[in-house]
């Protein structure tokens, strides 16, 4: 997996992420960032921003754009991992 680049457009986060041979568009907003957010999410967040987890869920739900582009690229990231994965684990059945 290689993550490529964010921004902010409209309030949609857009992150892209190349693994593999192919590119995907994650295109997110705040809320469907809080939708899809699972336990540990602000363990990691806090750990990649370098503060406590309470703390980092705190900065997102205040709007702290590093926060929210952390938090998109965690997201992004585990959902590229887990087709990849799938992907495979179906080609061997």
């Amino acid at each position: 997996m290689y993550f490529v680049s964010d921004f902010l457009q409209n309030s949609v986060y857009i992150c892209r992420i190349i693994y593999g041979h192919k590119d995907k568009l994650f295109v997110m907003t705040i809320e469907q960032i809080k939708e899809k957010t699972l336990y540990g999410d602000y363990t990691l967040l806090g750990q990649v921003m370098g503060i406590n987890a309470p703390a980092a869920k705190m900065r997102f739900f205040r709007g702290d754009e590093i926060a929210k582009k952390a938090l998109l690229k965690i997201i992004a990231n585990r959902e590229a991992l887990i087709k990849e994965f799938q992907k495979k684990q179906n080609s061997l059945h």
